[in-house]
């Protein structure tokens, strides 16, 4: 099998995949779990510590080793965009209970919360382009396959 001819990206099989296939499956399926996990506070809490994405959190979740969160290069990359981001996210924060405790005003606040408000809505049309990427594979990969 081939990963144009995936259907579902968590029932495939994975032993039928080549090893190519199955890296991009592993960062296809890690690229929804850590969209979905930022989005809800709740996994957020369980996922996310000192900063960083729990790397064990995204094998379980993605159904794959340890090793694959270091081996596979887009994972390593997704990774370390997403620590970057969680890094900025917590520094404001820091920032601004620091602000807070001077007690400067609401402008500082509200421009943080106007910040984060639009980092979720990236992250929002982040999965959204995401879904729209994979309806495409899958209509060109149906295309080829009628042709």
């Amino acid at each position: 099998m081939r990963y144009a001819e995936i259907d579902n990206l968590w029932t495939v099989e994975l032993s039928t995949l080549s090893n190519a296939d199955r890296g991009r499956v592993f960062f296809e399926r890690a690229k929804q779990v850590i969209e979905e996990t930022l989005l809800d506070d709740k996994l957020r809490s369980v996922a996310v510590a000192g900063g960083r994405f729990r790397r064990n959190y995204l094998a379980s979740k993605i159904e794959s080793g340890r090793a694959a969160m270091n081996q596979n290069p887009r994972i390593k990359g997704l990774l370390a965009a997403i620590d970057g981001q969680l890094s900025i996210e917590s520094d404001a924060v820091g920032v601004q209970e620091f602000d807070e405790t001077l007690d400067q005003g609401q402008s500082y606040a509200e421009l943080t919360l106007m910040v984060q408000e639009l980092r979720g809505e990236l992250i929002r049309k982040t999965t959204e382009a995401s879904e729209l990427k994979r309806l495409l594979r899958r209509r060109s990969a149906k295309r080829r396959a009628a042709s």
